[in-house]
């Protein structure tokens, strides 16, 4: 069983094509790895799969020509699938940890700073900040055997051809919502 990692999110599904946050959109300067849920800032993330706690460290860290604020990610490898949580604000777990489906991770973080967003950055985070959904989690999923996904820059990968270790969310986690544990 799996279960919706975000229980305080906006939509009741994940996005899909054509929609902002969907898996591989287009984003100017790369294409998103993952599927944004958009949420509340502090909302509980909740472990979707059962797993063992790889990672836990730095995803973006505020600068001052940034638009990002300091966030951290969560890597949770499962028997079928490692997921990889990230634009987190705290994170409860440590590493090594054994978690289970709907133990909380950790707490959202604000994803882009809205009064830092300037008229060059890409198109999606202007959207982003304009729709004054600023905070959310950035999902991927990796399949077996797990290998790095390069040129990457928070959440996009910025090469030509899509990444076989990759795993589609919505193929992935197909009738998964907010209602339905699958």
């Amino acid at each position: 069983m799996k279960c919706w990692p975000v229980p305080n999110s906006f939509s009741d599904s994940l996005p899909t094509e054509g929609d902002r946050g969907s898996y591989w959109e287009d984003r100017q300067i790369g294409f998103n790895c993952g599927v944004d849920i958009f949420c509340p800032f502090d909302s509980e993330i909740q472990v979707i799969e059962s797993g063992i706690v790889l990672n836990i460290s730095q995803y973006t860290q505020r600068k001052e020509t940034s638009c990002f604020e300091n966030t951290m990610q969560c890597v949770i490898k499962c028997n079928s699938a490692m997921y990889k949580y990230t634009f987190l604000d705290k994170i409860y777990l440590k590493l090594g940890q054994k978690v289970h489906k709907g133990d909380v991770i950790g707490k959202c973080g604000l994803t882009v700073i809205k009064e830092k967003i300037k008229p060059s950055d890409p198109f999606y985070l202007r959207d982003i900040a304009h729709s004054n959904q600023t905070s959310y989690l950035h999902l991927e999923i990796f399949k077996s055997p797990i290998m790095e996904v390069r040129p990457y820059e928070f959440g996009n990968f910025l090469g030509d051809h899509k990444p076989k270790s990759l795993i589609n969310p919505n193929l992935y986690l197909s009738g998964l919502s907010k209602q339905k544990q699958i």
